[in-house]
């Protein structure tokens, strides 16, 4: 049984990867954008559901994304 936290209650979603991008953790928000379940999706890379994700660039480059507003899919 998984205990909840502070994140597991915001509307909008989170995400946190490693530093290879893996999936670490998500909210149940960022699971629904998605399509998928967390306990399907930890530890593999966030680019198997989001092709186009800026986590790898964040990643690189240490820099914060922010105020972007993205469009996917239709």
């Amino acid at each position: 049984m998984r205990m909840n936290t502070a994140l597991d209650f915001l509307r909008q979603g989170v995400l946190i990867c490693d530093r290879n991008a893996r999936i670490l953790y998500f909210n149940e928000s960022y699971g629904e954008y998605i399509g998928q379940k967390l306990e399907d999706c930890r530890g593999l890379s966030i680019m198997e559901f989001r092709a186009h994700a800026q986590v790898p660039e964040v990643i690189r480059s240490g820099e914060p994304i922010e105020g972007t507003i993205r469009r996917e899919g239709n």
